[in-house]
């Protein structure tokens, strides 16, 4: 009857790499900073011997590295997991700088309708930490000159930027789809798709797919699911003055790659 009707669990650990695709940190009292990196205007030292773009010493890490351990509990239509999920990006001149995004996922979903082969069901998802956005080591403005000094091309002090704040922990609802023949071109796979819109507290939208290899080594029923994911986070301050509103909106491209157990 296809992997959606058992009442199996899985086990699994995964990792990937993700591409940072949208990192803005605006201020309604400083103004909007792009921490991508971007080409950017070179400083030269005094004495001439060094030539260094300042967008590097604000910017985050543009490759982060993901990597999650779940646990699923199935029970026919009816399903529910847990993972740990760690998807931080890092200040590349302070692992103390940057968003950090990690933390305990649980959700839920049910296969609202079903066949032999297919499920489209209803999911629900709850990230139990709340997303943090700190920078403390260098002013947001740019540059590896010490806050107060001249800095290039306008010859002024350089400004102190810094700042951290939080949002709530977020939540979404969507949808997924499962397609699970006996086997595709005479190999055992299954494919799978989603789409997770905000239901709750900070911003987060997820969409994506994935091709799962099945096979049995054995008595073990193994997986390899090769998956790419886009997600969105977007969290802001509320409970501040009016001069000190921040808001993070980030986007990634993750490609990674789940390997699990089913028993």
């Amino acid at each position: 009857n296809g992997l959606s009707s058992t009442f199996r669990s899985e086990l699994g650990f995964g990792g990937g790499l993700a591409s940072l695709e949208r990192a803005w940190i605006r201020s309604k009292k400083y103004g909007d900073f792009d921490l991508r990196l971007t080409p950017d205007y070179q400083y030269t030292y005094p004495d001439g011997s060094q030539s260094e773009t300042l967008a590097v010493q604000r910017s985050l890490d543009s490759a982060p590295s993901f990597y999650e351990f779940y646990a699923k509990m199935r029970i026919w239509r009816l399903a529910f997991n847990a993972s740990y999920v760690t998807l931080d990006t890092r200040s590349r001149r302070s692992s103390e700088d940057g968003l950090f995004f990690n933390g305990l996922l649980l959700g839920a979903e049910v296969d609202a309708v079903y066949n032999e082969w297919v499920a489209i069901g209803v999911a629900a998802n709850y990230f139990s930490t709340n997303p943090r956005f700190t920078w403390k080591d260098t002013t947001l403005a740019g540059g590896r000159l010490p806050v107060g000094s001249q800095n290039p091309p306008d010859g002024q002090p350089t400004p102190n930027y810094l700042t951290d704040f939080s949002g709530n922990s977020p939540s979404n609802i969507g949808f997924y789809l499962r397609y699970t023949p006996p086997e595709i071109l005479n190999f055992p796979v299954h494919v799978e798709g989603h789409y997770y819109f905000p239901l709750s507290g900070s911003s987060w939208t997820s969409y994506g797919g994935a091709l799962v290899f099945r096979p049995q080594i054995y008595r073990f029923d193994l997986s390899a699911r090769l998956k790419f994911d886009r997600q969105f986070l977007k969290f802001s301050t509320k409970d501040r003055p009016e001069d000190d509103q921040w808001e993070a909106d980030f986007c990634w491209n993750i490609w990674g790659i789940d390997f699990g157990v089913y028993f």
